[in-house]
């Protein structure tokens, strides 16, 4: 089954400011299984970098139990050519994730970019 999202997030950190995920995830209940794909446009600021735009690409697997309910997963986003900001290098997620009361997310996560004069 595949299923196609659009999920609105507000990072703090490094990166502040809202992330948007259009993407899709394939899951096999039988397997317990859901892997990930897509495109994550952030705008805010960046620590060191400024404020602006950064693109992502985004891929993610999962695990997940009898019941269907998610158990494990790793996210990556890979940041990508098209921002306003100079930035390269990743954005790990790391674990922690808060639904908010406006139907966002907040999660933990782990950044290692630089800012690129260019």
């Amino acid at each position: 089954m595949t299923i196609t999202n659009n999920n609105p997030a507000h990072p703090t950190g490094a990166f502040e400011g809202v992330q948007v995920l259009r993407g899709t995830a394939d899951l096999d209940p039988e397997a317990g299984t859901l892997v990930g794909s897509g495109i994550a446009f952030f705008s805010g600021v960046v620590e060191g970098c400024g404020v602006g735009t950064v693109y992502f690409e985004y891929a993610g697997t999962g695990a997940m139990d009898a019941d269907g309910v998610l158990v494990g997963q790793t996210d990556t986003y890979a940041i990508a050519p098209g921002g306003t900001l100079p930035v390269t290098g990743s954005w790990e997620w790391t674990g922690t994730e808060t639904m908010n009361d406006d139907g966002t997310l907040t999660w933990d996560y782990d950044a290692t970019y630089t800012c690129d004069d260019g």
